[in-house]
């Protein structure tokens, strides 16, 4: 069995139905990416997407794997019930640091914009050790029902007021270039659901100044992008 079929069932276990709407999804596939699977020069996957005119890798190509250890580094001490609300998945490394390395246990939402880039992701990551540890949510545009319009009812359980100074909307590398537009609208939903919760007024002002386009542009300055994007 394959990493991605042990994936399949993995997702199927904790969400039934999900290898059906995987499969329609794939049979019904619309999107206008091309993905070109290369390898970094420390032997880890790397992917390249061209949408239209544009043309992003989605990871550090020269060493893959130091920006996201250099992350989770710098995430401090972590607790029970930590939120990540993460747009993307193209750079498996991120999740992978969280699942291996962080004992508590952790809600991490990923909203991915693309089926292909989600497939391909379930080749390179078992996700069962992940999944026993730790709440971890998949939500796919074009997989059933998921859109990102709907995210609201997943951000509201997780983004309560009481909960929001332990909550980090992450945004990797490059998907504000590829995904513009959606990456905007995830930031503005998470904006409005914290002001919605809100009982404190500052605290949900806080949260309202993430900068949605001024996020990771240059791996070297991942960690510093991510600390300022952490509810506080």
């Amino acid at each position: 069995m394959t990493i991605y079929e042990k994936n399949i069932q993995t997702l199927s276990k904790y969400y039934p139905g999900m290898d059906y709407n995987i499969d329609k999804a794939k049979h019904e596939l619309k999107e206008n990416y091309t993905i070109i699977e290369e390898k970094s020069n420390d032997g880890m996957p790397v992917l390249k997407v061209k949408r239209m005119a544009i043309v992003v890798i989605l990871e550090e190509k020269r060493n893959a794997q130091k920006p996201p250890e250099e992350w989770l580094e710098a995430q401090g001490d972590l607790c029970d019930g930590y939120t990540y609300i993460m747009l993307g998945i193209g750079n498996i490394g991120y999740l992978r640091e969280l699942i291996e390395h962080v004992d508590f246990r952790l809600n991490i939402i990923i909203y991915e914009p693309s089926i292909q880039i989600f497939l391909k992701s379930l080749e390179w990551i078992d996700l069962e050790k992940g999944m026993k540890k730790h709440l971890i949510i998949f939500w796919v545009e074009g997989i059933g029902l998921m859109t990102l319009d709907r995210i609201g009812s997943v951000l509201d359980k997780v983004m309560r007021l009481e909960n929001l100074n332990k909550v980090q909307l992450f945004i990797l590398p490059n998907y504000d270039i590829l995904f513009e537009k959606k990456c905007e609208s995830l930031v503005k939903k998470c904006e409005d659901t914290a002001f919605e919760n809100r009982v404190n007024y500052n605290t949900a002002v806080k949260f309202s100044n993430i900068d949605s386009i001024n996020v990771m542009k240059n791996a070297k300055y991942l960690c510093t992008a991510y600390i300022n994007n952490t509810v506080i």
